[in-house]
């Protein structure tokens, strides 16, 4: 899907929701100018609220949308991150101690207390999305 595309669509399914076409179009934007798409790998909440300005339920909004079918510019990712790790967690692992309400270190094998604290959601532009946004 080339930006005109990704445009379209966003203007279509927010035609009474401006802030959020404009959000969706700033990390559209920031997606097709980063020259190094391996930047791409690690967008933060914090990030992307500081790129778009808004309040967190409008971002909220709009990360929810760049993570569907429609405009799939982001994939959530999580880490584990404690005093001695930071490591990538599958989300399936990440849903099953919400089910459970258990998680597992993923070094240690122990159960972590208040594991919700060390979880830290992150987003990435799949490779694919990045380039197909470039084409014209």
């Amino acid at each position: 899907m080339n930006m005109t595309k990704a445009f379209n669509l966003i203007e279509e399914d927010f035609v009474n929701h401006p802030s959020i076409i404009c959000a969706c179009k700033k990390i559209l934007n920031y997606i097709y100018n980063t020259k190094n798409p391996q930047t791409l790998h690690h967008l933060t909440f914090p990030f992307l609220s500081k790129l778009v300005n808004m309040d967190d339920n409008e971002l909220m909004i709009t990360i929810n949308y760049l993570c569907g079918s429609r405009v799939p510019a982001l994939t959530p990712e999580f880490s584990f991150i404690d005093e001695t790790t930071d490591e990538e967690i599958d989300p399936s692992d990440i849903n099953l101690a919400r089910k459970e309400g258990i998680f597992y270190h993923p070094n240690t094998g122990e159960p972590v207390d208040d594991f919700e604290n060390h979880i830290y959601i992150y987003f990435s532009c799949p490779s694919k999305f990045y380039n197909d946004l470039r084409k014209n």
